[in-house]
């Protein structure tokens, strides 16, 4: 086969032709540079403009992720990367379509500090077959992408990931018309930190424009991690690592640069004090509130207050997340921590937004445990009790409140869906949180009825599981060539968007499970009492 080429507005690159699992031809373009490569000063800086090159660049090979610990790989747990990394993979039916296609960008998740965009965790398979073109791309993470540092002189007030992400953004909307895309049919969508990702491309004035749908998967800028308090992380970082001088941003950041990517990699999710584990405070570097404002500043403000007025309420929304959300905890999880519980306050401090030894924050711990748990106490045989608990508060509340800040805006809708349906074949991912005999839908699992992982064998074609991809794939698509999901595969059930919440009992979802149906959110009841206990929030 002819090795595919196509001038982008920046130079030349060469792909290369593939075949599906199901023997769909496609054109595949790796490790096209949107920035330049963020080496020695510019290590934790704000992304360069792409310079323009001459030569046909290969676009053939996968290439590196950016720095990280692969703790997802089934097969190898290593730290791996590179600081050129500022790349994308753009994956085309077609290179000439005889109607512009719609392009769907996806934002990977794992916590802002691992995962990539890679092939080898979301291939395009499946969404090949919808006449789409997909693009994953890579991000700065961990430090190397969050370090924000207070002393304006150095230049790094935080969110470089983020910044990363509008540039590539920027890239896509000024090159996808080279690969056959419609740069005015522009689809963003991601998962767990990915979809935190999402929405806060929303609110963020930095990305204004640059995108006209999204679909938020089992996240948001509302879940009670997704922004970053401001602490001596970076301290802590450094001192983990040998640094005796005193906490003093300069000369943290030059201690920072002598420091080896896999030492910083490995150190920085250690620095955590026992009480911070204890609440789920379990990402140092991630999305932060700029402590003061440069040319290209992505966040300013709190989400809560970005929200009211945010540009991204006129734009059309998919989200949802996976009936039990909470199993992602399991692997970690240990039942010595049932018995130090308490009174709930560790639970719910991030949620609420107050310190564990705060007696209201023990009042509202209180709250939730008697809602939860009635007279009894948690133990080994209620467990499944704690990971509902924890689905609610890590993942749910906060898409329930993304939805409760859209639905009084008339200009959009807000399209919302629960997936239920339980695995019977590909249960790498079950075996890797080591959830095989819980039951229910773990948080990720939707993601591998989108996405074609490269270790993960295909839906068997006649199989429930198999029509469970295509609804996925066609509801995701179909969204994001008109706005609207709705698609024939779901026969008489008719998707609507959610336009008020005045009654709760109205809050329907696309459920996704052994059939396809539309129903009352089941969790409503449960986001009720977060909600009561959350008055910290105006929504």
């Amino acid at each position: 086969m002819a090795s595919p080429i196509v001038n982008t507005n920046y130079g030349p690159v060469k792909g290369l032709q593939k075949t599906s699992c199901y023997n769909k031809q496609y054109n595949a373009f790796y490790a096209i540079p949107y920035a330049e490569k963020v080496v020695d000063e510019y290590r934790f800086k704000a992304p360069r403009p792409l310079q323009k090159w001459e030569n046909v660049l290969d676009a053939t090979k996968v290439g590196d992720s950016c720095w990280l610990f692969d703790k997802l790989n089934p097969y190898e747990k290593k730290i791996i990367g590179s600081e050129n990394c500022l790349h994308l993979n753009i994956y085309t039916p077609e290179l000439n379509p005889t109607k512009k296609l719609p392009l769907m960008v996806y934002f990977h998740g794992g916590r802002y500090t691992t995962m990539s965009g890679s092939p080898f965790y979301y291939g395009p398979d499946y969404l090949m077959e919808k006449n789409v073109i997909l693009i994953t791309f890579n991000f700065r993470m961990g430090v190397f992408g969050f370090l924000s540092l207070k002393d304006e002189t150095l230049g790094i007030p935080g969110n470089a990931g983020m910044k990363d992400q509008v540039m590539a953004l920027k890239w896509i909307k000024e090159n996808v018309e080279c690969f056959g895309g419609d740069s005015e049919n522009i689809t963003i969508f991601g998962q767990s930190s990915g979809a935190t990702s999402v929405h806060y491309h929303l609110l963020s004035d930095a990305s204004k424009g640059l995108f006209n749908r999204a679909i938020i998967m089992s996240g948001s800028a509302f879940v009670p991690w997704a922004l970053i308090p401001p602490k001596d992380f970076a301290y802590r970082l450094v001192k983990a690592l040998g640094y005796e001088g005193k906490e003093n941003d300069a000369d943290i950041l030059e201690y920072l640069k002598t420091l080896k990517p896999e030492d910083l990699v490995s150190t920085q999710e250690t620095i955590f004090t026992p009480n911070e584990r204890a609440t789920g405070q379990l990402i140092a570097f991630g999305p932060v509130i700029e402590p003061y404002m440069t040319e290209n500043t992505f966040m300013s403000a709190h989400p809560f207050e970005m929200a009211e007025n945010a540009w991204g309420n006129d734009v059309d929304v998919m989200i949802g997340g996976c009936s039990h959300e909470g199993l992602l905890l399991y692997a970690r999880f240990n039942p010595i921590m049932l018995k130090s519980l308490g009174n709930f306050s560790s639970i719910v401090s991030l949620n609420v937004q107050l310190e564990p030894d705060d007696p209201k924050c023990g009042e509202k711990g209180l709250q939730i445990k008697r809602f939860y748990y009635g007279d009894s106490e948690p133990n080994e045989e209620n467990i499944g009790t704690f990971f509902t608990m924890q689905g609610h508060k890590v993942f749910w509340h906060g898409m329930w409140l993304t939805i409760k800040s859209r639905v009084k805006n008339v200009n959009s809708n807000t399209f919302l869906y629960r997936f239920a349906l339980e695995p019977t074949t590909n249960k790498t991912i079950r075996q890797a949180f080591g959830v095989p005999h819980m039951r229910g839908a773990s948080h990720v699992e939707d993601v591998f009825y989108i996405f074609k992982a490269e270790y993960l064998e295909p839906h068997v074609k006649g199989t429930h599981e198999y029509e469970v991809m295509q609804v996925m794939t066609e509801t995701f698509t179909s969204f994001a060539r008109t706005g609207n999901p709705n698609v024939h595969r779901l026969g008489d059930v008719k998707w609507n968007p959610i336009k008020s919440f005045e009654d709760k009992h109205q809050i329907k979802c696309l459920n996704i499970s052994n059939d396809f149906s539309f129903i009352e959110l089941p969790e409503t009841k449960y986001m009720e009492i977060w909600d009561e206990i959350c008055d910290n929030v105006k929504f």
